[in-house]
């Protein structure tokens, strides 16, 4: 599949190694603050400041665009990273970029909550709980408890079964959907119910989930993807809670390799069609959407990108491509500009990713601009007028 066949070059493997060192030596553990990370510089090209998060000598990773990435007031961003020597949850504060671990060897598949401060966490066949607004408040206080004064058990993975692809929070915030293959590689969605612990089925698939992605404002709608590691004859799919109405989302009509789905506005999901071959580029490509109203859908920009998300105004979309640039899309217009590049240098094996947070206004993305992966956010310039999609 393109963009992830390269091997770790010998600078990013140094530093990788480099990282664990330090980070052993520093014993980090739940709670432990670190200080904070955060520098700008002028981006050569397009003259735009950056906002580097992160510069620790490991690899700092951000959530898949799919998922929520800063826990529900906006006042922390959660990533994952390498930095003490295996891979932990973090949560870096806006106001002052303070670092603090969250997890301590016990980090698993988690999805923040849009509607409160918590994450859940899966590990070991069970979901967890976490109250991250006790955990970082004592952090901050220097009062930390054990980790299991945080963590409440709220289901297990029914038996036999274990995760394919991601989890979901539903819109209500009272039930949580599952991409699930069970030992006999049969694949199923199912739910949890948050309030009785029990799960249920909501439908058998007979394909590997991928991108499980409950939608962030209506509650009972679920997408998901047939997951084959490249292009797949249809994959995006659309399923209500209760198993009705299971069908393909955007249904591909002419070989188009699609992927990448997401979330935009209330009605839309973005998503790419990757042009496979130079036939295809005759073909409808680039930024696309789809409506949930109608199933209609829409090219916004005819360019090879690989991800893509969006304000949820419906105003800009985001795009990333193969060789590290970041383009923002104007709807309306249709003009695409050049907002950063050299965030995936030869030899890299980073995709960007890139998400907007919560305000729609900086956009987060990872880069190995600097040798290793980083956090980054560069903002979108001030929006002279309002739009929205229908």
């Amino acid at each position: 599949m393109p963009g992830h066949m390269f091997r770790h070059p010998p600078y990013v493997v140094t530093a990788y190694f480099l990282g664990l060192i330090l980070s052993n030596a520093a014993a980090e553990g739940l709670g432990v603050r670190s200080p904070a990370e955060r520098s700008t510089f002028v981006d050569e090209v397009t003259g735009t400041t950056i906002t580097r998060l992160t510069s620790s000598p490991a690899k700092d990773d951000k959530i898949y665009q799919t998922h929520p990435s800063w826990i529900s007031d906006g006042s922390r961003l959660v990533f994952h990273s390498n930095r003490t020597g295996r891979n932990e949850v973090f949560a870096l504060e806006e106001s002052t970029g303070e670092i603090i671990q969250i997890t301590d060897g016990d980090a698993g598949p988690f999805v923040i909550s849009r509607y409160d401060d918590s994450l859940y966490l899966v590990r070991d066949g069970l979901v967890m709980r976490v109250n991250l607004k006790a955990l970082l408040n004592d952090s901050k206080l220097g009062s930390l408890k054990s980790a299991s004064a945080y963590r409440r058990q709220v289901g297990a993975l029914p038996k036999g079964c274990r995760l394919s692809g991601s989890f979901t929070e539903d819109a209500s915030g009272k039930t949580l959907y599952f991409g699930l293959v069970d030992s006999k590689d049969k694949y199923s969605i199912q739910k949890l119910d948050l309030a009785t612990s029990r799960f249920s089925k909501v439908i058998d698939v007979d394909f590997k989930v991928g991108h499980c992605q409950a939608h962030p404002t209506k509650t009972g709608i679920i997408s998901y993807c047939h997951e084959t590691g490249g292009d797949a004859d249809q994959r995006m799919w659309l399923t209500n809670s209760d198993g009705t109405v299971n069908r393909p989302f955007y249904q591909e009509t002419y070989g188009e390799w699609v992927t990448h789905e997401v979330w935009w506005t209330a009605d839309r999901m973005l998503f790419v069609i990757w042009p496979k071959n130079e036939q295809m580029k005759q073909k409808p490509y680039g930024i696309a959407s789809v409506s949930l109203k109608d199933f209609s859908d829409q090219i916004h920009d005819r360019f090879p990108y690989w991800h893509a998300c969006g304000t949820p105004d419906g105003r800009y979309a985001i795009g990333d491509a193969f060789d590290g640039k970041l383009f923002l899309v104007d709807i309306r217009s249709g003009k695409r500009t050049l907002l950063t590049q050299g965030h995936r240098p030869h030899g890299a094996n980073n995709h960007p990713h890139p998400s907007i947070s919560p305000d729609g206004k900086p956009v987060l993305f990872v880069s190995a601009k600097f040798g290793n992966w980083d956090l980054m956010t560069v903002d979108i310039p001030a929006k002279k007028e309002e739009s929205r999609l229908p």
